[in-house]
Order: structure tokens, then sequence, then C-alpha cells
């Protein structure tokens, strides 16, 4: 059996890693934890490094209801991949980034567009600012002007599909697809009041 990696004291979602307590004949390592809560329980280690583990079962169990499943579901450039827990009686789930990194984020942080990325849209990497979206399918985590597009709204308005965007100033706003596509508008009407 292979060398086991030590995580004593490392922290995992409300999880601290102590002490092993058994190895398996097929090499799976079990870590005593401790919760935030004051509880403690056995993980595989595995769990811990990968996401799956993050909370005892009664943080798990906090929510009071079974959450909703987002797996495969996009947000931004954020696709969601598996449920990992309840963290202060939020859902939170394994993302994978556009841009190729794994990322933890809070559902509601995902359904309302405060979470839209890995964190490389703020970081300009990768550089997805453009001056014409006519010819772009998905236009979920683009900036034109100083709009950010969030995401795509499940709504229509006079038929037109409609996109939450946030301004550079941080206003959010739902502005048609057509308009983004045309380039008609490239910021909030603040902004825009100010510009003239």
């Amino acid at each position: 059996m292979g060398k086991v990696l030590d995580i004593t004291g490392q922290k995992f979602g409300k999880l601290t890693a102590r002490y092993v307590t058994r190895k398996t004949s097929s090499g799976n390592v079990y870590w005593h934890c401790d919760c935030d809560c004051g509880n403690t329980v056995e993980v595989l280690a595995s769990y811990l490094r990968n996401g799956t583990k993050t909370c005892c079962k009664k943080c798990n169990n906090k929510m009071g209801r079974k959450p909703e499943d987002l797996t495969g579901q996009k947000f931004g450039m954020l696709t969601a991949i598996n449920f990992i827990g309840v963290e202060n009686g939020k859902a939170v789930w394994l993302c994978q980034c556009d841009c190729g990194k794994m990322h933890i984020a809070k559902a509601t942080n995902l359904k309302t567009g405060n979470t839209i990325s890995c964190g490389c849209v703020a970081k300009g990497r990768p550089s997805k600012k453009v001056t014409d979206l006519s010819k772009i399918e998905n236009l979920e985590g683009y900036t034109i002007g100083k709009l950010t597009i969030l995401k795509k709204n499940n709504y229509k308005c006079h038929g037109e599909n409609m996109y939450t965007c946030k301004c550079k100033c941080g206003t959010k706003l739902g502005i048609s697809e057509k308009a983004l596509r045309t380039n008609k508008i490239k910021s909030c009407t603040k902004c825009m009041a100010k510009e003239k």
C-alpha cells in the first residue's frame, strides 16, 4: 500500500481532518474529522479531496428538503457537476468553469447570477471582451462595453430572449438578446446618462 497523504488539520468545507481511523485492503483511507457544528464524522479521504463530503449528516440535513438538482445546468461560464453539501443552510455545488478550473459555489449565487465563473472573468482570464456579439452563439460570460452578460433568463419579453447583465457600476439589468447582438445597449441607463 502506498504512503498515505497527510491532510491533518486541513479544512474541507465544514470538516477538519484530524487523524486516520482505518485503511482498507483496497487502499481506501478514512479520516476522523471535526465538523464546525461540533459533531465528529469518519470520511473517506477521496471524498474530502474531491468535495463530495463537506459537512456532517446533521448539517447536511439542516436544509430540511432535498436540494434542487442543478446537475449539468449552465450558469454563465460554470456548469454544475455535483452537489457536495450544505453550508449555512445553502446548497453548495462543485462546478466546472469554461476555462477548465473547478469551482465551489452556492446554488443561490449561481441562480441569481452573482457567481458566473471561477473568478477568471473578473481577472480578465480568459478574455471574453468583445465588440460584436452577432456571431456568438452563447452570450453568457461575455463583456461588451460596460456590460457583463451573466445569464440567459427563462422568460421572453415581446418574443425576445432576455439576459441578465451587470454594468461596470454594479447595476443589474435585463436586456433583450436583439439589443445585445445589435450593440444598441452597452451600459446601464445611469452610465449612459453620464456619458452624454
